[in-house]
């Protein structure tokens, strides 16, 4: 009797714990920073990493950027209602995103329109931390992929 229930016990929990769920926020889905292909696609910004001075902590961010990534190396954002758009490219563990507008590059002088990001992943979650601006505490963008 012992052994059946410990069977069913078993049986059961293979068959729960192998089951993923799909969210309403995101497209659940495993994706290798090293394949040329995995930020293509629309990606939504839902949470970050940041501090105040102390240490650092993660806040839910909802209705938060999103950033579309094309095949052909373009991008848009929807960051800056100034220039939304312009081409990216991605080098190991970095993420370069090129602004083509001489407004923006009127906001950001020192960065000539381009941010560098360091590229990890959390799970299905992208992180961007942010190399061309100084975050003393440290400092991290959350992306989950909406589409492909």
């Amino acid at each position: 009797m012992k052994s059946y229930l410990f069977s069913l016990y078993a049986i059961a929990f293979i068959l729960f714990g192998s089951c993923k769920t799909n969210d309403d926020e995101g497209v659940v889905m495993e994706f290798d920073l090293k394949s040329p292909t995995f930020l293509i696609g629309t990606w939504r910004m839902v949470g970050s990493y940041q501090s105040d001075g102390g240490p650092q902590y993660y806040k839910d961010i909802s209705n938060g950027e999103a950033l579309m990534f094309s095949g052909d190396g373009t991008f848009t954002s929807s960051e800056y209602s100034q220039c939304a758009n312009g081409t990216y490219s991605v080098d190991g563990s970095e993420l370069t995103l090129n602004y083509n507008c001489e407004a923006f590059d009127k906001r950001f002088p020192d960065l000539n329109g381009k941010f560098v990001y360091s590229i990890s992943k959390e799970s299905d979650f992208l992180l961007l931390s942010p190399m061309s601006v100084r975050c003393i505490e440290g400092c991290s963008a959350k992306f989950k992929k909406i589409s492909n």
